[in-house]
């Protein structure tokens, strides 16, 4: 009978509750433990807005891919690349979803806006066909006029991320070949503006034509680049479109190329 009370009234230890620091620490080592903390300060930063149930999904996600990122690829991101993921994942999300909400209240789509004084502004975009993809480039001035234009096929994979970024670095190519500089060049794949911008290292085969890009933008002087509404793109929207029937198209200088040229602002 003591026996069986003994069973009775055994409790085994409990284990001890595992944090979130410790989990971390125990998978990645020091790596996970340099995110946990950064993740920490991130959470501190944004924890006016925790309510925004949209930023504590973003906020997750980010400190979850930060963490994979250590973890698999050995790097450690900065605070701030971590925000500007947040802020970039909210911004696609609002886009992604938002559009229809929008649509609703009777709001007008943005629309294109000259560039500041001194500086040109050049519009990419990227089409994919069936036997490949285009790219086209429009650049206006300070008073919303058109300076160029070119328009070229793309040998690239049916994988439009991968399109828009060997569109920009076509783009990029050509501003430097024509020695245009003051440039602020606008696209409307948010993914290459978050890469491009972005301290964390891209190992992939598109991080690699990313960090081509950066290096082109370099060498063409007062350089930047913006996400920007497709409404706002509208114009390097078509242009790319037309390489697939007209050869190519080229490069235009004074006068718009004829698919866009009823398009321009006179």
């Amino acid at each position: 009978m003591a026996t069986l009370n003994c069973l009775i009234r055994f409790e085994p230890k409990p284990k001890p509750k595992q944090s979130l620091t410790h989990a971390f620490e125990m998978s990645g080592g020091d790596r996970s433990l340099n995110v946990t903390q950064l993740s920490y300060k991130l959470l501190n930063i944004y924890a006016l807005v925790l309510f925004d149930m949209m930023k504590v999904a973003a906020i997750l996600w980010v400190i979850w891919f930060s963490w994979n990122e250590a973890v698999w690829g050995n790097i450690i991101p900065s605070l701030s690349s971590m925000q500007s993921h947040v802020d970039a994942t909210c911004l696609l999300w609002m886009q992604a979803y938002g559009q229809a909400g929008g649509s609703r209240t009777g709001s007008n789509p943005p629309v294109w806006s000259p560039p500041p004084a001194g500086y040109l502004k050049c519009n990419v975009d990227a089409a994919i066909f069936t036997n490949g993809a285009g790219v086209g480039v429009v650049v206006r001035n300070e008073e919303g006029k058109f300076v160029a234009a070119y328009g070229a096929k793309l040998n690239c994979f049916n994988d439009p991320f991968m399109a828009e970024t060997m569109a920009v670095k076509e783009a990029l190519k050509w501003l430097k070949i024509n020695h245009f500089n003051n440039v602020i060049l606008e696209t409307d794949c948010l993914n290459f503006c978050s890469a491009f911008n972005s301290v964390a290292l891209n190992r992939s085969y598109v991080g690699l034509i990313v960090r081509q890009c950066r290096v082109l933008a370099s060498d063409i002087g007062n350089f930047c680049v913006r996400h920007v509404n497709r409404s706002v793109n509208h114009l390097a929207h078509v242009l790319p479109r037309a390489t697939d029937s007209m050869s190519g198209l080229g490069s235009r200088f004074t006068v718009p190329p004829t698919c866009i040229s009823s398009l321009i602002d006179a």
